[in-house]
């Protein structure tokens, strides 16, 4: 009975095919399609990171060469066959000239939205600080990099305070803590968000952010300095 049972169920499952084959080609056929676009796709994103990464690594390595003083002789594996970088200025605008070309080519890739960061970090060696706040901003949008992202909201807040925008340095640390608690502790975002508070004249909101590290953080190096700040606030408010 089990046996003619099955061999019924294959016989009709074989009439069910031959009866809806065209159906089944074409869906067989779409799924086909779609895997190979995907398998497709993904080899050429593949090999655009890949290729930005190339164009990234020198102008990484240029970021991070010494400039050579004067008298010095820099060292054969700093920039081969190139001569070498005498000022502080001149190493920034190379490596922003570098930066933006993996930008240009590659501007959804990884290493486009770690090139906006660095562009940000050249900007503010050069102290040109509303050209930091849009590469940070960018970086933070375009990065799925937590790393990245945590690091461009600390350096935008920094060219904000850098421009006397104390407000939105604040506000920056206030909305965005989970963030910058991946890249730094909580006690030293929350002093630095204390400082902010403090130097746009919130008082209140600063005095919060130091007692919730003597509180919190009984432990944290920065204990002491929250204290003293707190003190002198709750002296001055008197």
């Amino acid at each position: 009975m089990k046996k003619d049972e099955f061999i019924s169920t294959v016989q009709k499952l074989i009439n069910l095919a031959f009866r809806y084959w065209k159906p089944l080609a074409l869906g067989f056929a779409i799924a086909l399609v779609v895997t190979l676009a995907l398998l497709g796709w993904n080899h050429y994103r593949h090999q655009q990171e890949l290729e930005a990464s190339t164009l990234l690594s020198p102008a990484l390595k240029e970021f991070h060469t010494p400039v050579t003083q004067p008298g010095e002789t820099p060292s054969d594996d700093e920039r081969p066959n190139e001569p070498p970088l005498t000022s502080e200025e001149e190493k920034y605008r190379q490596v922003l000239s570098s930066l933006q070309q993996v930008i240009d080519r590659y501007p959804r890739s990884h290493s486009a939205a770690q090139a906006r960061y660095y562009q940000g970090i050249c900007y503010l060696h050069l102290n040109q600080y509303e050209n930091a706040i849009k590469a940070f901003e960018m970086s933070f949008k375009k990065s799925s990099d937590r790393l990245i992202k945590g690091l461009s909201l600390m350096n935008l807040a920094y060219s904000y305070e850098a421009t006397g925008n104390y407000q939105k340095a604040a506000e920056l640390y206030h909305d965005h803590f989970k963030a910058l608690s991946r890249v730094a502790s909580e006690d030293v975002v929350l002093l630095d968000l204390g400082k902010y508070y403090e130097k746009s004249h919130q008082e209140k909101e600063a005095m919060a952010q130091y007692q919730k590290i003597i509180d919190e953080f009984p432990e944290s190096p920065y204990k002491n300095e929250a204290e003293d700040r707190l003190g002198t606030l709750k002296a001055t408010s008197q």
